[in-house]
């Protein structure tokens, strides 16, 4: 089986989160309850790439958010 996780960039101004929803940084991972635990590794090195001061070589410039 084949699986992939996307990072997109939210672009409208006018969204506003779920009236549930919260965001939640790094520090937070240990408690959250995910439906798949088995992201939670690749969640962990996607925000301790965004916390980290530069992109790496092998990624495009368009590699960081913003």
């Amino acid at each position: 089986m084949l699986e992939a996780v996307f990072e997109l960039e939210l672009t409208d101004r006018e969204w506003r989160k779920p009236t549930h929803g919260r965001w939640v940084g790094r520090s937070d991972l240990g408690t959250l309850r995910l439906a798949d635990d088995e992201q939670r590794g690749v969640l962990t090195e996607y925000l301790a790439m965004l916390e980290g001061p530069e992109t790496p070589a092998q990624r495009p410039p368009w590699a960081r958010p913003g």
